[in-house]
């Protein structure tokens, strides 16, 4: 097995992910995910489009 071929599978251990980054990282991406979603639904009701159904957006979800 040569060095290159252990580099990939031994990239966790070679960059530990620090776990409170981890955490804090996904949790960033849930707050943006929701707020982004919230903002499309407002928009959505304020100004509601034709194509804009119930069924299309249970569907993006």
């Amino acid at each position: 097995m040569s060095r290159y071929e252990r580099l990939s599978a031994d990239d966790a251990s070679i960059y530990p992910l620090n776990p409170a980054v981890a955490e804090s990282l996904s949790t960033m991406i849930s707050i943006w995910t929701i707020l982004v979603s919230f903002k499309t639904i407002h928009s959505q009701i304020l100004n509601p489009s034709p194509e804009f159904t119930v069924k299309n957006h249970h569907r993006k979800l």
